[in-house]
């Protein structure tokens, strides 16, 4: 894939199409923020945008402007993603101009980061109106919106509710159903979840995802019993965090440590590895 991305890079450069270069710039930024390479992802992202917005192809730059901001985000950059996302929604609801699924993507996004910031009843409210608005239209988003709305009514206190509503399969889903079967008491199923999200995030080499889910396969194996799963999870999982500062840099890894969410995982981490010593 990563060859294709260059052929085609190299394509739009000889023929000096610049269309075709931004083409070539958002996939292979695309391809990296797959694998949670945000910082480099945001290298391709930003050239691609300079070439939209001199274009001025306003769906372009909103969707380049939505996914910087979720990248930013991520990276709990929240200063500077919630100033390109507020830029992606003037475009987004431009008077006249409305661009209905951007607009959709935005307020997912904006959910999705507020779950991370801990304001789950927030992140609940914006859920609940993307689904009335998104309606039959946009069955991608929808379940989307659904796997945000199970971890969000987990963490705003009905995990057993949010569990029973997580949507099933794909990796991503699996590791809302074990955290979420985590919170309601569930270990076992949290486990076996958590696993198989695990394995598939590490053949994608999606660490930021991956650490996550062997915190949560420690947790679930310390509530089962199993006090040596528990310790040699929860290390594979600070060794794959710690990892990111490379990946990221420091700037970023910093910031990624401030973000409330991750701060909660890397205090259940250091909690697990202590009792283990």
């Amino acid at each position: 894939v990563q060859v294709a991305h260059e052929q085609l890079a190299q394509l739009a450069n000889e023929l000096k199409d610049q269309s075709l270069v931004a083409l070539a710039q958002t996939e292979q930024a695309s391809a990296l923020a797959r694998q949670e390479s945000f910082s480099e992802a945001l290298d391709h992202w930003v050239p691609a945008f300079l070439i939209y917005s001199a274009q001025g192809v306003q769906r372009s730059m909103g969707y380049n402007l939505l996914v910087r901001g979720a990248a930013l985000a991520r990276m709990g950059r929240y200063d500077e993603a919630q100033d390109l996302l507020n830029q992606a929604s003037q475009i987004a609801n431009k008077p006249g101009g409305e661009l209905k699924s951007l607009s959709l993507d935005l307020q997912l996004t904006e959910a999705q980061v507020a779950i991370t910031q801990g304001k789950f009843v927030e992140a609940k409210g914006i859920i609940d109106k993307v689904l009335t608005k998104a309606g039959s239209d946009f069955p991608s988003l929808t379940w989307e919106a659904k796997l945000l709305s199970s971890l969000a009514q987990a963490y705003s206190g009905n995990a057993a509710t949010a569990k029973q509503n997580a949507p099933a399969k794909l990796a991503r889903a699996q590791l809302v159903l074990a955290e979420t079967a985590l919170l309601s008491g569930d270990a076992e199923t949290a486990l076996a979840n958590s696993q198989q999200a695990q394995e598939i995030f590490a053949r994608g080499t999606q660490s930021d995802s991956e650490w996550r889910a062997w915190v949560i396969a420690a947790a679930a194996s310390k509530k089962t019993g199993d006090a040596l799963k528990a310790k040699e999870y929860a290390a594979k999982g600070a060794e794959i965090l710690a990892s990111l500062q490379g990946r990221w840099g420091t700037v970023s890894y910093e910031a990624y440590l401030r973000r409330p969410d991750i701060q909660r995982l890397h205090q259940q981490l250091d909690q697990i590895v202590s009792a283990a010593n």
